[in-house]
């Protein structure tokens, strides 16, 4: 475990539809080698990937949620582990079970994104707070060789599909983060999994490009080598060109890249997400 004095953190940047953040761990056991998470602990000296990938529980993680709990007033949106993930395999099911709960009941709206299929064990609880949550995945491609190479300890892509579909068919509002977009996938790849998934998903969020910040033995990975030099903008304007169209009315695009649209005049929608559910939550209490 590793101290820490607060686990529950107000989003001071504007743009991020979640207000706040909640992480209980320190590091995570995906391996995710694009991880910004990582390379942010690594330019701050308090890690890097090889320690990064040993995840520590933060020390009286639910004491201290309760504790920074009495002093929010203006509760909104919380983003449950932004840079962690709560259902990696090194996640204490109990742990995350009372995080969900803690917060849920005290009034906040979860933003729950994983890589890990096993959240379905957690899908009474999604059902019991239906109108306060949000869950969902990442998928960054619909290719598993890629995906093994790039989240080596992730769940397989099609594993976390037939979740989503059972997070839908129980009337949960389902998340899928398209972020970060790969730059050696194709862009008929990201269309063929938007049809594949596009009637299960209410939401995506967020939906985003490479970024920069990427764990130091990795920026020079083949699936993104130069991505710091601009080499691959072409293909990001063309991809967005074609691709946000297909999601609708119903994405966000990550903070990160907006600036990036607005460079290469490409038009994407700014407004908040309509929250949707059709579970009927009122057998649960």
């Amino acid at each position: 475990m590793s101290a820490k004095k607060h686990i529950l953190y107000r989003n001071a940047k504007e743009g991020n539809s979640q207000n706040f953040r909640v992480n209980y761990y320190e590091g995570c056991s995906h391996g995710c080698k694009y991880c910004y998470g990582c390379a942010i602990k690594e330019k701050s000296g308090d890690a890097d990937y090889a320690t990064w990938i040993k995840p520590f529980l933060v020390e009286n993680t639910l004491e201290l949620l309760k504790e920074d709990l009495q002093h929010v007033r203006d509760k909104g949106e919380v983003f449950v582990e932004s840079v962690s993930d709560a259902y990696m395999p090194d996640a204490d099911q109990k742990v995350t079970r009372k995080v969900l709960e803690l917060l849920a009941l005290s009034g906040f709206t979860i933003f729950l994104l994983s890589k890990n299929a096993s959240l379905i064990r957690d899908i009474d609880l999604f059902k019991r707070f239906s109108q306060r949550i949000k869950v969902g995945f990442t998928i960054v491609t619909p290719n598993d060789e890629i995906r093994k190479r790039v989240e080596p300890n992730s769940s397989p892509v099609e594993e976390r599909i037939a979740v989503l579909k059972e997070l839908h068919k129980a009337g949960l509002h389902t998340v899928v983060s398209l972020e970060p977009l790969l730059p050696n996938v194709t862009i008929e790849d990201y269309l063929q999994l938007v049809a594949e998934i596009d009637p299960y998903v209410s939401s995506y969020e967020p939906v985003g490009k490479l970024s920069t910040n990427i764990p130091t033995e990795f920026i020079n990975n083949e699936e993104w080598r130069g991505i710091e030099t601009g080499r691959f903008d072409a293909h990001y304007v063309e991809l967005f060109k074609v691709l946000l169209p297909k999601l609708g009315n119903k994405y966000r695009i990550a903070e990160h890249s907006r600036a990036f649209l607005d460079r290469h005049d490409i038009p994407y929608l700014d407004k908040p997400i309509k929250f949707s559910s059709s579970c009927d939550y009122s057998t649960y209490f």
